[in-house]
């Protein structure tokens, strides 16, 4: 009785919906992922992300509230990221730079570096996955607003242990690590991967990667076929380039990476518009919109069998 579910989904997937509910309690609105448990095949990896959100304290992640569960569902109730999707943001804005590019991986860097740092794996980073905490409605009166990211949904996330061989099936082409795509054995330096592509997409609109269907795209990432389709800063080639280093073994760690040039430099050098990028990301944002609507209608006919 204390969460009031409010008739406004904020996401869909395969597994179920998150919705907008409100807090009786805390007298604030959070958002609640309802899981099918007849959709989910691995109630235990379910299990395993309410562990790893729960013991989560960090600005750039999103915050556990709490958890219930019945007959039919599993419920987390989470922090409300009420500024959506990062990418949506971006799209809206009149002025986007490789500042602004260079503000949001910052704060992805130092969640995923506060996740290793506690041995967790995210494993699924994505732009649907990276959320923003809140927009003031004037927000592109200012250039320089720096919206606070929030890295959600843990539900491939992993405990890393040295001493246990560690394997991931899942993932999503295009972002997921070529040994994630192999399931090979896999650390911390898969996420390194998906943030090369993360960053990628947040400077060019685009995946690394071609391809018209996820088979083409995973295809061309485990031939490790791809290159710079725009121009962007040498560091932010390299801080890419290193990123997405085929072999694990020769990318750098979260800790190198924060200590990248393109990271570090400051002035008006890293400030040049990317109206091209921002076009090719309302191209990526259509057909992830489309992506998701199939995936809705596959889960209510699911439901209804």
């Amino acid at each position: 009785n204390r969460y009031k579910l409010i008739d406004q989904p904020l996401g869909k997937g395969a597994n179920g919906i998150v919705s907008l509910a409100y807090d009786t309690t805390e007298k604030l609105l959070v958002a609640i992922k309802q899981i099918n448990k007849t959709l989910t095949k691995d109630i235990q990896s379910m299990m395993r992300e309410i562990l790893i959100i729960s013991k989560c304290h960090h600005e750039n992640i999103i915050s556990f509230k709490d958890y219930h569960e019945d007959a039919e569902f599993i419920y987390i109730i989470q922090e409300l990221a009420s500024g959506g999707e990062l990418f949506r943001h971006i799209v809206k804005r009149k002025y986007y730079t490789e500042y602004h590019a260079k503000v949001f991986t910052r704060q992805l860097l130092s969640a995923v570096n506060y996740l290793h740092s506690n041995n967790v794996i995210h494993l699924d980073i994505k732009p649907e996955n990276i959320l923003l905490k809140q927009i003031p409605e004037d927000y592109d009166k200012n250039d320089y607003f720096k919206p606070i990211i929030k890295l959600s949904d843990f539900g491939l996330s992993q405990i890393f242990n040295p001493e246990i061989q560690l394997k991931q099936s899942g993932g999503t082409p295009g972002y997921a690590a070529p040994e994630v795509l192999r399931r090979q054995a896999l650390d911390f330096k898969a996420d390194i991967y998906s943030i090369g592509v993360v960053t990628h997409t947040l400077l060019t609109g685009q995946l690394p990667f071609n391809g018209y269907n996820p088979k083409e795209i995973v295809g061309n990432q485990l031939k490790n076929n791809w290159q710079f389709k725009m121009e962007i800063s040498t560091e932010a080639q390299h801080f890419i380039k290193q990123c997405l280093e085929y072999d694990p073994c020769k990318r750098p760690s979260i800790q190198q990476l924060l200590r990248f040039d393109w990271l570090q430099m400051k002035g008006t050098k890293l400030i040049r518009e990317l109206h091209l990028g921002r076009e090719q990301l309302k191209r990526y944002l259509c057909i992830q919109k489309l992506r998701m609507g199939m995936q809705y209608v596959l889960l209510l006919l699911n439901e209804s069998e």
